[in-house]
């Protein structure tokens, strides 16, 4: 009796360490292996995530570069067109110019102010919001370069005014003359692309015959 009971315990205690073996060996297969399909899917799901960002940002940044490129290319030819009027030949007409600028500001908001300069970076004419009517600008890194390149365009600076603005200028008349046509702008866009020469055609025909 004693015997088959020890038998009967020892088949028990078997079967016990079995279900336990099997049990272990189950976890070990299926937990081990588990961190490693997690952390492998993690890392392609991080660089995954991390190209579609960097594609996304470099896609809006190439975007709005070709934008303001475009926008500053408009704001440059209107103002080479502006400084070929025959009118503002003659640099140092304030007259002329405050009936000039707001024609322009109706067909490009984004101008702030504009002035005419001459070659001695003196600013003869200006209108606008602030007060920069006889500053000197000689010494000033855009005024050097439009003089020697007869084009400028500035990154966004405080300048006299102490408030970011971009400004554009350009040779007045043409490649000897001795004025130069300075505007700020805002950044805002413009309305009206299709008829901004418009307004000053119509204005230039009645004011400089």
């Amino acid at each position: 009796m004693k015997h088959a009971e020890k038998v009967k315990s020892f088949k028990f205690n078997y079967y016990q360490q079995l279900k336990w073996n099997i049990v272990a060996f189950t976890l070990i297969v299926v937990c081990i292996p588990l961190p490693l399909v997690a952390g492998t899917i993690y890392k392609y799901y991080k660089t995954y995530v991390r190209s579609t960002v960097m594609n996304h940002l470099k896609s809006v940044v190439e975007k709005r570069n070709a934008a303001i490129q475009v926008f500053l290319a408009e704001r440059l030819s209107y103002l080479k067109t502006l400084s070929r009027i025959g009118c503002l030949r003659d640099a140092g007409d304030q007259q002329e110019l405050e009936h000039l600028f707001p024609i322009v500001k109706t067909e490009s908001p984004s101008f702030v102010d504009m002035g005419v300069i001459n070659e001695r970076g003196i600013q003869l004419v200006y209108v606008g919001p602030y007060d920069l009517l006889g500053k000197n600008y000689q010494d000033t890194v855009w005024f050097q370069e439009v003089f020697e390149k007869g084009v400028y365009i500035s990154d966004v600076f405080l300048g006299f005014r102490n408030v970011p603005h971009l400004a554009i200028a350009v040779r007045g008349g043409g490649k000897d003359s001795s004025w130069f046509l300075r505007a700020t702008t805002d950044g805002e866009q413009s309305n009206g692309r299709g008829k901004r020469y418009l307004y000053l055609q119509q204005w230039s025909s009645r004011r400089c015959g």
